[in-house]
């Protein structure tokens, strides 16, 4: 999480850029979000950045969890 003062100057954008990158070099195809809490503006900036919400009943696990769910397919070159 980016501190509230440090906000809407590109932190959070470069911290998701720089993971996708590493996460393309690492032939991961996929990232995911797990966010517990719903600051404001984040699922915006999520979604934003090309991540789609996810429904977390969509997972076949007996485990149901109070998030919300993001992902994101990655472009490999």
């Amino acid at each position: 999480a980016v501190l509230p003062a440090m906000r809407r100057q590109g932190i959070g954008t470069a911290l998701l850029e720089a993971i996708e990158h590493r996460a393309i070099e690492l032939n991961i195809r996929t990232l995911n979000l797990d966010v517990e809490e719903n600051p404001a503006g984040a699922v915006e900036f999520y979604l934003s950045s090309g991540f789609q919400r996810i429904d977390p009943d969509d997972d076949e696990s007996e485990h149901r969890w109070d998030l919300t769910m993001f992902s994101k397919p990655l472009h490999h070159s």
